[in-house]
């Protein structure tokens, strides 16, 4: 008896007519989603503008490059402009860290 209730309220509890999950790119078709964002002409602008707002190459860390990579991709997917000026002050603690931890070792 259970089991035909069971039976019965999953299939009153059933997904309705036309619903389909949404199906998610899997890690890979991400990574290539984004390598293939980046290549844009409009995502590479954004990089730069990036890091010349910070300062440039030169002031810039390989690790902020990166984030700089991610933050430049996702504003071109999602077709926004990033926050040049936060990502200036992440760049400057960031260094401000780096040389802390340096004066301390010596």
């Amino acid at each position: 008896m259970t089991r035909e209730v069971n039976s019965e309220v999953e299939q009153h509890i059933s997904q309705p007519e036309g619903y389909q999950e949404q199906s998610y790119p899997t890690s890979a078709e991400n990574e290539k989603i984004r390598h293939d964002a980046f290549q844009h002409k409009e995502c590479q602008r954004i990089y730069h503008k990036l890091i010349s707002h910070a300062g440039g190459m030169e002031v810039v860390r390989k690790g902020r490059r990166l984030i700089a990579k991610k933050i430049a991709t996702t504003c071109f997917l999602n077709s926004t402009e990033p926050d040049y000026e936060e990502f200036k002050q992440g760049v400057l603690i960031a260094n401000e860290n780096i040389k802390i931890k340096r004066d301390e070792s010596y």
